[in-house]
């Protein structure tokens, strides 16, 4: 989790956000736009008024509908490889994502769309693409986001 609301009065979790992209607020006004997606999920933009309490609560203002793919079909998972066999001076791990259907047989012959991206401390963060998700459902392909460097991840 990139971000998360915590409970100003118990240091408790309120809401987690898989990962947020951007945060848009006046700074004459109270009310606060969060926008986040994921992989699986699309745009969500969510809003919050600061000054209603110190419980204030994030709602949904506005979600990106899509239809095609049964998300609850698809799983993520990150790893993180041994950069040895690629530089034996570095023993850095390369952080990636795998993204594919959840009872997908791994077997060495599913089709793979590797998307790497880093450079100048922007590492590549997970984002939603209908495409890829079109892919995987049709395929049975497994999505692999690297990131490949960056010193940000």
């Amino acid at each position: 989790m990139i971000y998360e609301a915590h409970r100003r009065n118990t240091r408790g979790y309120k809401n987690r956000l898989p990962l947020l992209y951007s945060l848009l607020s006046d700074r004459h006004e109270s009310e606060i736009f969060i926008r986040r997606e994921s992989f699986l999920s699309s745009t969500t933009i969510y809003t919050c008024d600061l000054a209603q309490s110190l419980d204030a609560s994030l709602t949904v203002f506005k979600t990106i509908a899509f239809q095609g793919v049964d998300l609850n079909a698809l799983t993520i998972k990150q790893i993180f490889v041994d950069s040895n066999g690629l530089d034996p001076s570095n023993s850095d791990k390369i952080p990636m994502f795998l993204v594919h259907r959840k009872h997908l047989q791994k077997n060495g012959q599913n089709p793979t769309y590797v998307y790497a991206y880093g450079g100048f401390s922007i590492a590549m963060t997970p984002f939603f693409s209908m495409a890829v998700l079109l892919w995987i459902h049709h395929f049975d392909g497994i999505f692999v986001g690297v990131n490949v460097r960056g010193d940000a991840e």
